[in-house]
């Protein structure tokens, strides 16, 4: 399929080797479920801080770490 993206030409590969292992369905799924509930996990847990906070104050902090901790996520996987 011929794209016009710079980035899904043939030299964006060139010189990568294949995985030994194959990705199989059932890893998917596992992985899936899992980052699912972890997701679940914190959203819920925040949200019942979001609740119980008397002032918006209160979660500011929670709110720059996460904030931070996106930008420093984002910056290394781009």
């Amino acid at each position: 399929m011929r794209s016009g993206n710079p980035a899904l030409n043939d030299k964006t590969v060139e010189g990568l080797e294949a995985s030994q292992e194959a990705m199989t369905l059932e890893g998917t799924v596992n992985k899936t479920a899992l980052l699912l509930l972890l997701v679940v996990l914190t959203a819920s847990w925040t949200w019942e801080r979001t609740l119980q906070a008397e002032s918006p104050a209160q979660i500011a902090p929670y709110i720059l770490i996460g904030a931070l901790g996106g930008f420093v996520v984002g910056r290394r996987s781009g």
